[in-house]
């Protein structure tokens, strides 16, 4: 089941989509609207909670004011009050008697620097024995693996246990702890209040549908150093529901690829994306690389099949379906990384020549040696057909990768980011008369091959597409 987190009246409409509603009485101004008004207006059940500051929350009223707050709320019909554990014996002792059977507790453990292995199940333990309805332990994630101690703590508890980590890094246990266990997450409302690391109630049930999970779930995933707004998981998800495959694909931070290599050979998954900084760091270390990779030196793709590493690149299809024809033309390429490779192998096996440019010389130098290509600096650029910006100058929505002067009228020029759709780089060569192509093309077409060669289903290659290109209207 979805929580869906309150945090002022705006928002009590829009909570209704979810299965139940955490009133956050110490966000919400309650001077203005009581805690009978809300629970009057909420038709679901309800979690009424008075977060202190130290617990990450914003009440810094008096004792008696927040007990004042919680017996409102049990007046008014709240199903459930949390409770902070470093809170409970002021609990019991000013409290507890007013709290009738029907109404349950939830004791909840923050800890919003870090996820401490020894602390969190020493923690739970100490819990049990308080023996509440249900136990909530919620941690900052400072590693993948982090949320692995989640998945631990969601194994045969004694007393029901959410579990799952804060940050960026920890979207994983949010999305999955109720396929191991969890009675339900968490959730924002809508995108304005949501804090890092966490998904809207829209995003869990349209994208992820997370209500459908279950430790039977193929699981795959995206990783990179920031993958929040990758669009990746919207395309593979509508494929698994058209397709009706039991899978879910996710977006895994992590700053560490070692780390994340870890959590897989710990934790079940079928295979996973690719993307910056890490393209090249698996082309060297042992594991089973197709040869468009090897070519390429750079991989967006594996599988991992009986523990073992198998990868593949599938964005030179992309960059060549986006593209369309590339044969005799000249193409610029900005960047020297995985994705520029990628791009110089598409046009070089197209028929088109490659120029690169880059910041740094001697990776431009290389990248034009392996695809028999030329090289030129940034400020002196020749003419060519079409342009690739393989960089993420852009991503912010104001950089662009070169001077405006030098994008040539009525060519073609591609940006590989999407995010945003129409970055500096496509406004000003719009300007210019050229044809302009964003990221999500590419995007797409390697989705399409990524997916077909995780799953084997070519004969559905129509109806993957097809959900994937329809889900894109609802990307970010």
């Amino acid at each position: 089941m979805i929580c869906a987190v309150v945090t002022c009246t705006e928002d009590l409409q829009q909570a209704q989509q979810a299965d139940l509603v955490e009133l956050r009485l110490d966000l919400i101004n309650t001077h203005q609207t009581s805690p009978k008004e809300l629970l009057t207006y909420c038709k679901k059940t309800v979690i009424a909670t008075v977060r202190e500051q130290s617990e990450g929350g914003a009440f810094a009223g008096t004792k008696d004011q927040k007990i004042k707050l919680y017996k409102e709320a049990i007046a008014a019909g709240a199903t459930y009050i949390d409770i902070e554990y470093r809170q409970f014996e002021s609990y019991k002792r000013d409290l507890a008697s007013c709290v009738p059977p029907q109404v349950k507790v939830i004791l909840s453990f923050h800890n919003l620097r870090e996820t401490a292995e020894d602390e969190i199940f020493e923690v739970r333990a100490n819990m049990e024995d308080l023996k509440p309805d249900i136990i909530k332990i919620v941690t900052q994630a400072n590693s993948v693996n982090d949320n692995l101690l989640m998945f631990w703590l969601l194994k045969n508890p004694a007393v029901p246990t959410i579990a799952f980590c804060m940050g960026e890094k920890g979207v994983i246990s949010r999305i999955l702890c109720t396929a191991y266990g969890s009675p339900f997450t968490y959730a924002a409302v809508n995108e304005k209040n949501v804090t890092a690391g966490q998904i809207t109630v829209s995003d869990l049930q349209q994208v992820y549908h997370s209500n459908t999970l279950t430790h039977a779930t193929k699981v795959y995933a995206v990783v990179g150093k920031d993958v929040t707004n990758s669009c990746s998981p919207v395309l593979h998800n509508a494929a698994y529901r058209a397709t009706g495959m039991d899978a879910v694909y996710l977006p895994i931070n992590s700053d560490d690829l070692g780390d994340f290599i870890y959590f897989t050979q710990q934790f079940r998954m079928e295979g996973f994306n690719i993307t910056a900084p890490f393209k090249r760091d698996l082309i060297d270390a042992g594991n089973i690389v197709s040869k468009d990779a090897e070519s390429i030196g750079a991989i967006n793709t594996v599988k991992i099949q009986e523990g073992k590493l198998i990868c593949t690149n599938t964005d030179a299809v992309g960059v060549q379906k986006a593209l369309g024809a590339i044969g005799g033309k000249t193409v610029l390429i900005i960047g020297a990384g995985g994705a520029a490779r990628a791009a110089a192998y598409a046009v070089t096996q197209n028929g088109g020549k490659v120029i690169i440019t880059n910041k740094t010389m001697e990776k431009a130098e290389a990248v034009a040696k392996k695809f028999e290509g030329k090289v030129c600096h940034l400020e002196n650029l020749p003419a060519y057909d079409i342009m690739i910006n393989a960089t993420p100058v852009g991503s912010d929505d104001v950089s662009i990768p070169l001077k405006e002067e030098q994008i040539l009228p009525g060519t073609k020029v591609m940006d590989m980011i999407y995010h945003p759709k129409t970055t500096p780089l496509l406004t000003a060569a719009s300007a210019k008369g050229c044809e302009t192509i964003n990221g999500l093309p590419m995007l797409l077409h390697q989705a399409v091959a990524s997916f077909i060669w995780w799953t084997g289903k070519e004969e559905e290659r129509e109806v993957i597409e097809t959900a994937m290109r329809a889900s894109l209207h609802d990307a970010p």
